[in-house]
């Protein structure tokens, strides 16, 4: 996992930043897709089934109201600082605009580049340039 993480941060160009400096909403933000992945890996090992009803399940799992529901299971084993920024997490509000658009619309109204931070200076090729068909 460490040679991992080092890859990846040398191939972004990625500097080391002290967590407690990012916005609750940031916080948020990366939680729910690590929450998103350890759900969705918790299904997959409990057996194959079609990809449909692994949405379904993951879906019921993810969303926040069942979210609130396990963090009033795990808010009493929390440390001291954990509750802290969960609380500040919790106070924060978004004003984003929920219109259901997917990522493909998105790049279809707008340049891909102004939308993914994956073209970098410097790269020849960028990371995942093979999802839109580049060569």
């Amino acid at each position: 996992m460490d040679e991992s993480i080092k890859y990846l941060k040398e191939q972004f160009q990625l500097e080391d930043i002290d967590i407690r400096t990012y916005s609750p909403l940031t916080l948020a933000y990366i939680g729910d897709a690590a929450y998103e992945m350890v759900i969705r890996s918790i299904l997959v090992m409990q057996g194959n089934c079609p990809v449909g009803a692994f949405h379904q399940r993951a879906s019921r799992l993810v969303k926040a109201p069942t979210q609130s529901k396990m963090m009033e299971c795990i808010e009493p084993i929390l440390t001291e600082e954990e509750a802290h920024v969960y609380k500040r997490g919790r106070n924060a509000h978004v004003s984003a605009p929920n219109d259901g658009k997917s990522l493909a619309t998105l790049l279809i109204e707008h340049d891909e580049k102004k939308i993914l931070p994956f073209h970098m200076p410097g790269h020849k090729r960028a990371p995942f340039d093979f999802l839109f068909g580049a060569q």
